[in-house]
Order: C-alpha cells, then sequence, then structure tokens
C-alpha cells in the first residue's frame, strides 16, 4: 500500500487524474471538500446532510476510519491518500493493510478512545481508562516521528505509516513498559507546555495561546492556575495556522462555520473544533481579528443558548 499525504484540496484533487488514482481516501476533508476513493471513502466530519456525516452527529453517520470495518484491504501497489496524520488516520490505514486485524479485535476499546479523542478532544479522555497511557504515549511517538509537509507538494508517508503502524501494535500487546512510560512522561509534560502558549483569558472565559514551536495546544482548556476556559484560539507560529476549540458543545455553535465564515469553505474541522485552511499562512493580524470575530459569535450562545446567530 502507498500512503500519499496531500496538504491541500487542489492537490488532493490532482491525484485523481493520475493513472494510479487513489483506491482508498481516509479524512481526506478539506472543509467542504472530500476527496473520494475509486474503492472507497472514509470520512466523517461532514455536517448532517452528506454521506460523510459522523455518528458523533448524527446517530446513522459514519464512524471514525480507525473504527470503520468497510475499510477494504488494498494491494502492494495501491494508493491511499490522507489529508494529515493522526491517530484516527493511521488506524484507517492499518485496516486498509490487513495486516493487523487482531490489533483491533483484541483491542476494541483502545479504537473507541481514539475516536472519541479525535471527536471531542482528549481533554475529555479519562486518565484512569486502562488505555489513557498507552493512546498518550502513542500520540507522543506520532507527534515526535511524523515527516512535516510544506504545505506545497503531495508527499509519500508509506515508510513512516509502516514504522507508526508496527509501534502501536506492540504497543496495544504490553500493558506497561516503553510506550506507558511515553505517555507517563507526555501527561507530565502538558503543564509546562500549558505555561509555554498561555498568552490570556478573556472575560469571556476564552483563552489565547499561541504555540511557538508548532505543538498543538487547544486541548489546554485551563490556565496554568487551573481556572477553565469555555473555549481556546491558537496561533500556530511554526505553521502559521489558527485554531478554535470549544471544552464543550455550546448549544448549536459551530467552530467549522466561523472557521469557514472567515476563510472560506477549505477550513476543516466540525462544531467542537476548526483550523484555518492549511494552504492559506495566517498573519498575526488575522489572529487577532479571529478571536474578536470568534468571540462575537460566541456570546449570544453562551447566554442564549438555543438562538441561532
Amino acid at each position: 500500500m502507498i500512503v500519499i499525504l496531500s496538504p491541500t484540496a487542489q492537490l488532493a484533487a490532482d491525484t485523481l487524474s493520475l493513472e494510479n488514482p487513489p483506491s482508498l481516501t481516509i479524512e481526506a476533508e478539506y472543509g467542504a471538500f472530500v476527496c473520494e476513493g475509486t474503492r472507497y471513502t472514509s470520512a466523517h466530519h461532514q455536517p448532517v446532510g452528506s454521506d460523510y456525516v459522523g455518528r458523533h452527529v448524527h446517530s446513522e453517520g459514519r464512524p471514525a476510519p480507525c473504527n470503520d470495518e468497510n475499510i477494504p484491504v488494498l494491494s502492494e501497489h495501491e494508493v491511499a491518500l490522507i489529508s494529515h496524520l493522526d491517530l484516527d488516520t493511521i488506524g484507517g490505514l492499518m485496516r486498509a493493510s490487513g495486516k493487523y486485524v487482531s490489533s483491533f479485535s483484541d483491542h476494541p476499546s483502545f479504537w473507541d478512545l481514539a475516536e472519541k479523542c479525535d471527536v471531542e478532544g482528549v481533554h475529555v479522555l479519562d486518565e484512569d481508562d486502562p488505555y489513557y497511557f498507552c493512546l498518550m504515549g502513542i500520540l507522543k511517538e506520532i507527534k515526535d516521528n511524523q515527516p512535516e509537509a510544506d504545505g506545497k507538494h503531495n508527499i509519500d508517508v508509506s515508510s513512516f505509516v509502516s514504522s507508526i503502524s508496527e509501534y502501536i501494535s506492540d504497543a496495544l500487546s504490553e500493558t506497561s513498559g516503553v510506550n506507558y512510560e511515553k505517555g507517563l512522561r507526555f501527561v507530565q509534560g502538558e503543564g509546562d507546555l500549558n505555561l509555554k502558549t498561555f498568552q490570556y483569558m478573556t472575560p469571556l472565559s476564552v483563552i489565547i495561546r499561541r504555540s511557538p514551536e508548532g505543538d498543538f495546544c487547544n486541548h489546554l482548556y485551563s490556565d496554568p492556575d487551573g481556572i477553565k476556559g469555555v473555549a481556546v484560539i491558537s496561533y500556530n507560529e511554526k505553521w502559521k495556522s489558527i485554531t478554535m476549540s470549544l471544552a464543550d458543545s455550546v448549544g448549536d455553535f459551530s467552530c467549522r462555520e466561523v472557521a469557514q465564515e472567515l476563510w472560506g469553505d477549505e477550513a476543516g474541522g466540525h462544531n467542537n473544533i476548526s483550523e484555518s485552511p492549511r494552504k492559506l499562512p495566517m498573519s498575526e493580524e488575522q489572529f487577532y481579528q479571529a478571536v474578536s470575530y470568534f468571540t462575537d459569535r460566541l456570546i449570544p450562545y453562551l447566554y442564549q443558548p438555543n438562538r441561532r446567530y
């Protein structure tokens, strides 16, 4: 199986005209555009009315790729297309490889936890869950070793997917050890990340963060003193991107809708988290404009949760 990462909608669409187009696409979602595979499309971040609405939104919706039992096994020369590398996507690719059947049959609770992490955020996970530190260790391994995409070209990530799949398979077979310790250290280091990225909390309890080294920080919904906010807006200084997210759902407020109002249909995500389009570098001025706009849009929902703005 050949795995290609397409960071933008245009780059993904370009692969459809190749001699060997993608047989499978996994979370190849670019805002409202879903790049479809010739054999199967595994996607779950679209709104109600789409063929790719997620089951976290609608009871008859699609599962996360890591729990998508309809993903076909691909041959050696077939192409799988993805938009990013996270645990959920990698789980779908592991299914497509056909090599890790026992990783799913023996550990369904782990993959349920991975799906919950994908659609609700790592901050809602229970540290007492038996798979919690295993999952955190895997997230750390992915973060530290995934190849960087420049946002301008498709890249072959087959080698990384193969190695991380083996890592995940091995991690699931042990209840302690290297990965567990990695997860424990990762959780302990979250306090440092909180302090490093925190800028301020607005009067509306929206936490403003900046990530100088590119670390994801939108799961940190409490300030360094432990005071919880309702949302996080962050500016990734390394990748020039903006991410907005909610600690908990607020009526029918949608981060995705707000992001698309700001930056167009290629802004991706769902109700509780969204980000600027991958192909559009964001300036600091745009970041603070987004903070103001997001806050203005959120106010009516906080005080009248059932009202459409």
